[in-house]
């Protein structure tokens, strides 16, 4: 049924109304959501520009995984401004969702349908346009659409003797393989550190959990997650499904021996941790970095490799450190919509 989309006031497909709760799909809203009554009424004419936005990248990526998401007053109060695309992941957005457009392996499309109002207005949703100067936008995908052919991900195809159509070659959809879920991140934050002590799980119980869920994620570890495949296969399925990941680098302290160390006392750290967070960052995934204040500068506790990065450093003062995290969260990747 065609009606209007409620954040964008173009056009959109109305397809169930339950009680107070109805169901849309829009293109330019990045796809289908749910949305309360009373969300539709507070959208009046200074809804904020950016708050537009904000929706429409959550109801993209939730899309993306398969889910659809649902909007009430509460969702709209808590939103923040969403965080600037790098040009990688601007390219990577709107590559996908040239996938969704045209999932069938071999599909033909010509540029003119590509970019009609309907399909452009789902691009747009993809890379996070505002809703301002339409034609500086539609040049933004036309550059987009050019890399794409820059790197051989799409070409023309020959038809009746014409190279007016276009298609996504197999080295584009590998492409899209290799983003697995990296683009499309969720509402939860995925933990790596060692559990190994009651002083680490306290930390987590009272540090990690509480300013995970006050910046609005769902906080994840492995083992509070049900599963019946390999461990590591889940850590990985995890991970992917995350907005970004908490690498806790403390590890237990032994004595070398011999000539091994120069330190009376080394870090003996956990390989599991690292290789979930290089995971992460090689997909894309933001990775935030803490450790403890009493053991961050012996030898081996924090790899040489990552003492470039920012970390937050923690002692028995959790509420100091839940305010940090929290805000280095946000900072880093907004405010979640828990």
């Amino acid at each position: 049924m065609n009606d209007e989309c409620p954040i964008w006031k173009t056009e959109a497909d109305l397809i169930e109304t339950k009680g107070d709760l109805r169901t849309f799909v829009s293109n330019r809203a990045g796809g289908q959501f749910e949305i309360t009554g009373s969300a539709i009424a507070s959208m009046n004419d200074s809804f904020p520009g950016w708050k537009k936005v904000s929706l429409t990248e959550s109801i993209f990526l939730a899309n993306l995984q398969d889910s659809i998401p649902l909007i009430d007053t509460s969702i709209l109060h808590n939103l923040r401004p969403p965080r600037k695309l790098t040009v990688s992941n601007l390219f990577d957005r709107f590559f996908r969702a040239l996938s969704e457009e045209y999932p069938d392996i071999g599909q033909t499309f010509s540029d003119r349908e590509a970019f009609s109002e309907g399909k452009i207005d789902f691009f747009l949703a993809a890379i996070n346009a505002p809703e301002n100067d339409r034609a500086r936008n539609a040049k933004t995908v036309s550059m987009l659409l050019k890399t794409a052919f820059d790197r051989s991900m799409v070409e023309h195809v020959d038809l009746d003797g014409t190279r007016a159509n276009t298609r996504i070659t197999a080295r584009g959809w590998e492409h899209i393989e290799s983003l697995g879920l990296s683009i499309g991140t969720g509402d939860q934050i995925f933990v790596a550190m060692w559990f190994g002590s009651s002083e680490l799980r306290d930390f987590y119980n009272n540090g990690i959990k509480p300013a995970v869920e006050g910046a609005g994620y769902n906080c994840v570890r492995i083992d509070d997650t049900e599963h019946n495949g390999k461990i590591d296969d889940q850590i990985i399925a995890e991970i992917r499904k995350s907005k970004a990941l908490i690498a806790d680098i403390t590890c237990g302290l032994s004595r070398p021996e011999g000539e091994w160390g120069k330190s009376e006392i080394v870090g003996a750290p956990r390989g599991g941790v690292y290789f979930e967070a290089g995971f992460a960052a090689g997909i894309n995934i933001q990775v935030i970095w803490t450790v403890k204040q009493s053991v961050a500068d012996i030898e081996n506790v924090t790899h040489f490799d990552v003492r470039q990065f920012n970390q937050i450093r923690w002692d028995e003062d959790h509420p100091e450190f839940v305010r940090r995290l929290k805000n280095r969260i946000e900072a880093t990747i907004g405010r979640g919509t828990r």
